[in-house]
């Protein structure tokens, strides 16, 4: 049973949801927490650049693996694997960072340990992502694939949103505090998949139709693969130097250095989750303008992040970057799988997530060893890549066939009420 005729009971959704929720949490958490783990761990930001980006960078490799797996009908057991595989890693990366911060690890050793938990994790947490995209691929309201991803999105934003909350006030009861609340949502995750009766399938509910223009491969084009690979990887670099900038610029402390990184990055995961939720879904049958303007938009907050003034303008770089990046990768998503025959998805999807991830570990080690030269060399590299984003979104390839709703099948939810055996 390929891909394209299965997808996971409610179950196994709720799973998915779980996941993703505690990726972003995870994720959200540790950029959050780079000033801190400076300090606390005398670790260098080309060192940080390196423990973030080597997760991300293992990611681009075995996404699309997993994604392949998950589309020859093993989704359940990619799932779990997800969900363990992440709640590992943030086990790991708690003990080194508190073992560290005692100093009953250091040097090389707790660089070891801190590059293992993010192999870990970059080996099975992101896996979650290309499966629940193939899927919503599949499943959108009456054909609107770019309002499903951008709901995914939104579980993604809620998670950025409870991660920059959570770490400002836990990581005054220890450096490692902020990593352990992500947890419980991976063990609760990982209890809604053990079960094998939640990991039965369920039919498709979109079919792409079958007049002139439905794409049956499953490698998109050059400019589809572009923009998530240049736009991750100009917000990677803005992230990882948004700290050192706010320190250098305006001589804050660690802490709180770590608690505006943490406040500016809701700010901005909530104008993400906003527009995820209100404005995204609005852009079906226009994903070519909404992939312009989102990269316009992404242009901007890499021009505002090189501005000199008030800490606030790289708020607002960093609130103008979730906001065009939300628009612009959802847009650029829906129209790659409005492209491709359903049994093409899942690996489609994985692909894509490779090349964000691959983007954001680029972005992310470069920006370590950058700001060590100079804070502002990381801003001007992100405006550089974002040039390129707005150039490649010029370039979009015209909508396909559009996709067709099955009759009788209940609305636009992840998965289906009923499962079927093969």
């Amino acid at each position: 049973m390929t891909f394209a005729e299965t997808a996971p009971n409610p179950s196994a959704a709720l799973a998915i949801r779980l996941a993703l929720l505690a990726n972003a949490i995870h994720q959200s958490v540790l950029i959050a927490l780079v000033p801190v783990l400076q300090q606390e761990l005398g670790l260098g930001l080309g060192q940080l650049g390196l423990i973030v980006g080597l997760g991300l960078g293992v990611s681009m490799i075995s996404m699309p693996v997993l994604a392949w797996h998950a589309g020859e009908g093993r989704t359940g057991p990619v799932l779990l694997w997800a969900v363990l595989g992440g709640g590992v890693s943030a086990a790991v990366l708690a003990g080194a960072i508190m073992l560290g911060a005692r100093g009953m690890l250091q040097g090389a050793a707790l660089f070891a340990v801190l590059l293992a938990a993010r192999a870990a994790y970059g080996l099975s947490a992101p896996a979650a992502l290309p499966v629940a995209q193939a899927l919503t691929g599949m499943q959108g309201r009456g054909g609107n694939v770019i309002g499903g991803l951008g709901r995914l999105g939104a579980i993604a934003g809620a998670g950025r949103i409870l991660g920059s909350v959570l770490a400002a006030p836990l990581v005054f009861l220890g450096p490692a505090a902020p990593v352990l609340a992500v947890l419980p949502l991976y063990a609760a995750a990982a209890l809604w998949l053990v079960p094998a009766g939640r990991l039965q399938a369920a039919p498709p509910v979109m079919r792409r139709s079958t007049g002139a223009g439905a794409g049956a491969g499953v490698m998109p084009r050059l400019s589809f693969l572009a923009v998530p690979f240049l736009a991750q990887g100009g917000i990677g670099m803005v992230h990882i130097a948004f700290g050192a900038a706010l320190v250098a610029r305006f001589g804050l402390g660690a802490e709180s250095a770590s608690a505006m990184t943490g406040f500016s990055l809701m700010a901005a995961s909530l104008v993400a989750l906003a527009m995820q939720l209100l404005l995204i879904p609005r852009f079906h049958g226009r994903e070519r303008r909404g992939r312009q303007g989102g990269a316009v938009l992404c242009l901007l907050g890499a021009g505002c992040a090189l501005l000199p003034g008030a800490p606030w303008l790289l708020t607002a770089a960093a609130v103008l970057l979730a906001g065009g990046a939300a628009l612009l990768l959802s847009a650029n998503l829906a129209l790659a799988l409005d492209q491709t025959a359903p049994a093409g998805r899942g690996r489609v999807a994985g692909m894509f997530s490779g090349a964000q991830l691959a983007g954001l570990a680029l972005g992310t080690t470069m920006a370590g060893f950058l700001a060590e030269i100079s804070t502002t060399l990381p801003l001007w590299a992100a405006f550089l890549l974002t040039i390129a984003v707005v150039a490649f979104s010029a370039v979009t390839p015209a909508r396909a066939t559009a996709l067709q709703p099955q009759p009788a099948i209940g609305g636009d939810r992840l998965c289906q009420q009923k499962g079927t055996s093969e």
